[in-house]
């Protein structure tokens, strides 16, 4: 009896990110798998905690293994996540138009350091620009593609991510190709105009990085435990979210630098 009331989560008087228990350390693969099916269905972090702590729950009355108790991850949280409330998923949608925003910024403006060192107007080409456009459409398309790119990193991962890449390489590229001017700006402007878009972008994502925290935790037992759980949530999300709003901007001047020096 006294082994079941310790793991069980619903008891322990424990309210912490569910990868921090025994349980699900030593069931790894089975949660990890349970946790990512519910997250890609909008299920949000703390009813996911509570399912899980359900599947903690009866292993540790029942003396089975998640497998042997539920059958397969994956399955079982297509299950338990049809009879679960969702999250809106505007917010992936918003924060991937938002980097998009800011790569652009970041090819554009890094760019045209280069161009204002060198006393040169910023001038793009059609093909330059059908090469940004599709760039900007692989990563804004991120969050459909998100499924895949999580079960197969290597075989839809890489192609994903290397045709991003390719395309932004052809954008640097056909700079050299002898057609006309498509769009002209000057370069100083440019520079600094887009820097600013990135850092107000990245001040955005920040803002709404900070504000919509969805940790998967387990359910505290106390209202003490809950409050702290929240701001344990809330200062662990915003480092992560400076760490994430900031990286662009940062990026931004060091090859902005890099660019000018080298024009």
């Amino acid at each position: 009896m006294n082994t079941t009331e310790h793991h069980n989560p619903a008891r322990s008087g424990v309210s912490a990110q569910v990868w921090d228990r025994p349980f699900y350390k030593g069931h790894k693969s089975w949660c990890d798998d349970f946790v990512m099916e519910l997250r890609l269905m909008d299920v949000p972090g703390d009813v996911i905690g509570e399912r899980l702590a359900e599947v903690e729950a009866h292993c540790a009355e029942s003396g089975e293994t998640p497998d042997e108790a539920f059958g397969e991850p994956v399955a079982y949280a297509k299950t338990v996540g049809a009879e679960s409330p969702k999250e809106s998923a505007g917010g992936l949608w918003a924060t991937a138009a938002l980097s998009v925003g800011q790569v652009l910024a970041l090819l554009v403006g890094t760019r045209a350091a280069g161009a204002w060192a060198a006393g040169e107007s910023v001038a793009y080409n059609a093909v330059q620009v059908l090469c940004l456009a599709l760039a900007a459409a692989v990563l804004v398309l991120l969050p459909v593609a998100l499924r895949f790119l999580l079960q197969r990193p290597l075989l839809t991962g890489l192609p994903y991510f290397a045709s991003f890449m390719a395309l932004a390489l052809g954008a640097v590229l056909a700079g050299e190709l002898d057609l006309p001017a498509l769009i002209t700006a000057p370069a100083a402007l440019v520079t600094v105009g887009l820097f600013v878009v990135t850092v107000v972008l990245g001040w955005v994502s920040y803002r709404n990085l900070s504000s919509s925290q969805d940790l998967v935790t387990s359910p505290p037992s106390s209202g003490d435990q809950a409050g702290g759980a929240r701001d344990a949530k809330t200062s662990g999300g915003r480092t992560m979210a400076i760490y994430v709003a900031s990286v662009l901007p940062v990026f931004y001047v060091l090859l902005s630098v890099v660019s000018w020096l080298t024009a």
